[in-house]
């Protein structure tokens, strides 16, 4: 393993060196950004459908294959998007016309819907990355934020790193479940549930930079029965530790929006070498500790007695659906549960 890591270290220290000039040369070059802010509403209660009618009766332009609605002409730029959260629901915009912005909300005031400023700012950062990711990708709007120039590093050094290292082991040999209180804001929780076993899925926002990369995911299993319930395996993709790792420590993403870029000069000032040791210093501590107890690798053959539940902790990508199958033995049958 040191073997590894020492070609490792080297591979990050070549891949950076270029990408960082890359994204230098960007900061400068890129044009001046108009003026925009952001701002999070929250109404409670599943009203998401009626919210959806009043902005469809509007002149707002709905992009359905992203679920965003905008605005866009030469005085105006107006980005929304609505969210289901455990809550209610978010309507999230960003806009540089504030009259548009106040227009809109007012109509959905008048329309009944009970709007309160959301406290909670991490939803607000989490929305707001979703709105410079469609800005990159999407040309409906003209707001100006940086574009993504070292994302292809982690993809490149995941796939050398691969080529030495041996494949994990995908079981632990003594499961133990992590019961820790998880103090993450929840984006949303679903339930399965039969007459045998309740299975409640919760989605959480990461504290640290990983949350620009991943979500995790907390999945609690209850055994309705009089019996034991044995949890066979869990299958599903399973982010290995090293590639997550990497792939938050290549990640320079809150360098992205032109409202940075004059903070971001700062750290280059203390030379190349000085932004190349970031992979290896102390700054990647709170990332890998928070993110170690959603790494664990999964149970198997892990018994559930009757009242009793199990824990599974794990990590996946932003944006990417979430499934995992659940192999266990109900009353002496073998049964699969997908969720």
């Amino acid at each position: 393993m040191q073997i590894i890591m020492l070609k490792t270290s080297k591979i990050v220290k070549y891949l950076l060196t270029k990408t960082i000039i890359i994204y230098i040369a960007a900061l400068f070059t890129i044009t001046q950004a108009a003026a925009r802010d952001a701002e999070l509403y929250s109404a409670p209660g599943r009203q998401l459908e009626l919210i959806e009618t009043i902005i469809n009766n509007s002149q707002i332009v709905r992009d359905e294959s992203h679920d965003v609605y905008f605005l866009h002409d030469d005085e105006t730029n107006f980005y929304l998007k609505l969210y289901d959260y455990p809550l209610g629901v978010h309507v999230f915009s960003v806009y540089d016309n504030a009259e548009i912005q106040s227009r809109f909300y007012q109509a959905l005031k008048k329309a009944g819907i009970n709007l309160t400023e959301e406290e909670n700012k991490d939803y607000k950062k989490e929305y707001y990355f979703d709105f410079i990711q469609y800005v990159r990708n999407n040309k409906n709007l003209s707001f100006k934020v940086m574009p993504d120039k070292v994302s292809g590093v982690s993809t490149v050094l995941n796939t050398a790193v691969d080529k030495f290292q041996k494949e994990e082991v995908p079981y632990a040999s003594n499961y133990t479940p992590d019961t820790g209180e998880i103090f993450l804001t929840l984006f949303d929780t679903d339930m399965f549930y039969n007459q045998d076993i309740k299975i409640i899925k919760n989605k959480y926002r990461l504290k640290q930079k990983s949350n620009r990369k991943f979500h995790a995911y907390e999945y609690v299993l209850y055994n309705n029965t009089s019996n034991d319930i044995t949890l066979l395996d869990v299958t599903g993709d399973k982010l290995r530790k090293t590639n997550v790792l990497i792939t938050v420590t290549t990640d320079f993403d809150k360098l992205s929006t032109i409202s940075t870029a004059g903070g971001a000069l700062a750290p280059f000032t203390l030379g190349i070498s000085y932004v190349l040791k970031l992979p290896e210093l102390v700054s990647n501590i709170k990332t890998t500790s928070e993110l170690s107890r959603y790494t664990l690798d999964f149970p198997r053959n892990y018994v559930i007695k009757p009242n009793e539940n199990c824990r599974i902790l794990t990590l996946y990508e932003r944006d990417r659906q979430v499934s995992l199958g659940f192999n266990m033995l109900i009353n002496s049958k073998e049964s699969t549960i997908e969720f």
